[in-house]
């Protein structure tokens, strides 16, 4: 008789796809298990779960614990605290952000105590002093890894065996979950910490207004597989969700595993990279009608949870241009990100940051505590060229893609009307009234003003004796007024150097 599960939700879909991967690992094909919108899990194969499930995490053993164990004895003065238990090494970090106070990690377990009771009895056979018995241990590592492994796995079969072995009552309440099972208790923290830790944005994700969740030991179980269906990059737990392709949903999730262990080991420039790939497949999915399912822990026991769903022009404008986001932007690109994601406008983006280098002075002890105070620091170091991509993205998602030669030209203008006052009034005097125009023009922009932006250019022209360009027309009627002036701005008070578009990159979006 099979044990059914219905993948009905994006919470019990992650736990499949962690049933999954648990199977491959033991070399199963998981996919004979999947039936539409149903697991089905063969009685023989569940009672094996428990010691695949220990299987699966101890793959790493080696790498982690003896990395550990080295660390120890780099140490000058080493003291048996500083030998971690094996347990928390490798389960705990693991698992830790998902489920803190299961069965699986309450440290008040004495099957948990037995395994940290173990090791340190056992190393202490190699030696009295951390170090000596250390290297003895590391050449004996085989049998070492064979005592401790199986403590671990016995560890985790008694936490599963610890919920399968209670008695439910017939007179229960049905599973949320699976609808068929009784329950023996309502879902908690206990079974998965981020969602129980954010209460309000849970009830809103998927129960549909039930204020108590009943669930049934068999859903518990396989509750515990979420967390490896999750991918973490960067410290962010995603999850793509596929309600009707259980297949495909599976690999994909295997691909975006793999993206996390192509980013481990090198530099923050690359990471981004990495990143921009995977927020490109992101608009990719959102386009064929799939989710993804963001956890940002924001601490021990409280964590920030998104359902993506974007828009057809969101995702259609990071499918497209995502991977053309300028290098020198790196450093905001989390925010340029958030901006996107919650249709934020992204001239308020370049306000902040055209504000942080015209007024330097007033921002120079500013404390990088919010998104804001970021983009004024970063436009503190000057307005590249290549914040024009800032344009020509919101451009895209206005339905405007085919604004790019107009904010090119309003850049170029502005650089022509620096020239033009440098060569009339020496660099000193044209800094001083390039900085005068452009306090002016971009407390029009921000009033949006069109009256007072189109005054102080006729001015501004009329002392150079320069007719204004025909760009500007564009710039009397407010839907073009900050495309038009953010893009004469930055071109006015621009720097030269890596962050200009140059004639190759002109006709693209601020591809570098």
């Amino acid at each position: 008789m099979a044990i059914r599960f219905r993948i009905d939700n994006w919470l019990m879909a992650s736990s499949a796809v962690g049933f999954a991967k648990v199977l491959r690992h033991a070399d199963i094909d998981p996919l004979p298990y999947f039936r539409e919108r149903l697991l089905e899990v063969p009685q023989d194969l569940w009672e094996r779960l428990p010691e695949l499930y220990a299987e699966y995490i101890l793959r790493d053993f080696d790498q982690v614990v003896m990395r550990s164990y080295d660390q120890v004895l780099k140490k000058k003065d080493a003291e048996w605290e500083h030998v971690k238990n094996p347990y928390d090494l490798v389960v705990r970090s693991k698992l830790g952000g998902f489920y803190n106070n299961s069965p699986l990690l309450n440290s008040s377990k004495s099957y948990i105590r037995r395994v940290a009771e173990s090791n340190k009895s056992l190393i202490q056979t190699y030696g009295s002093e951390p170090k000596e018995a250390l290297k003895k241990l590391l050449q004996d590592w085989e049998n070492y890894k064979v005592n401790i492994s199986k403590h671990i796995k016995d560890a985790i079969k008694e936490a599963f065996q610890s919920i399968l072995f209670v008695e439910t009552s017939d007179n229960s309440p049905i599973c949320f979950f699976c609808r068929e099972r009784h329950s023996y208790r309502t879902f908690d923290a206990v079974n998965f910490t981020p969602l129980s830790a954010s209460p309000d944005t849970f009830q809103n994700l998927f129960y549909n207004g039930v204020n108590t969740i009943f669930l049934c030991k068999e859903c518990e179980v396989l509750l515990y597989f979420a967390r490896f269906g999750f991918a973490d990059i960067k410290g962010r737990y995603l999850f793509v969700y596929l309600p009707d392709d259980v297949s495909f949903m599976i690999s994909v999730n295997n691909a975006l595993e793999e993206r996390k262990w192509l980013s481990a080991d090198i530099i923050k420039e690359s990471l981004v990279v990495v990143v921009k790939s995977v927020e490109k497949d992101k608009a990719v999915w959102a386009l064929r009608n799939i989710y993804v399912v963001e956890i940002q822990p924001v601490g021990d026991a409280q964590s920030n949870i998104y359902v993506f769903s974007l828009s057809p022009r969101q995702a259609q404008a990071l499918r497209d241009y995502i991977d053309k986001y300028p290098k020198n932007l790196n450093l905001i690109f989390d925010i340029f990100l958030k901006y996107v994601y919650y249709d934020k406008s992204l001239y308020h983006m370049l306000y902040k940051i055209v504000s942080g280098y015209l007024f330097t002075d007033s921002y120079k002890n500013i404390k990088l505590s919010s998104d804001d105070a970021r983009l004024v620091k970063y436009g503190s170091n000057g307005l590249w060229g290549s914040l024009l991509y800032l344009i020509k993205f919101q451009e895209v998602l206005n339905m405007q893609a085919n604004k790019e030669k107009e904010i090119k030209w309003a850049f170029v203008e502005g650089k022509k009307l620096a020239q033009s006052y440098k060569e009339s009034l020496g660099e000193d005097r044209a800094r001083n009234k390039i900085e005068s125009l452009s306090y002016r023009l971009l407390e029009a922009v921000r009033r949006r003003d069109i009256d007072h932006f189109s005054q102080n250019l006729i001015r501004a022209y009329l002392e150079v004796e320069k007719p204004i360009p025909p760009v500007f027309l564009s710039a009397i009627n407010e839907e073009g007024l900050e495309r038009i002036a953010y893009a004469f701005l930055i071109g006015l008070n621009g720097k030269e150097g890596s962050g200009e578009p140059n004639a190759e990159t002109e006709d693209s979006l601020g591809e570098e």
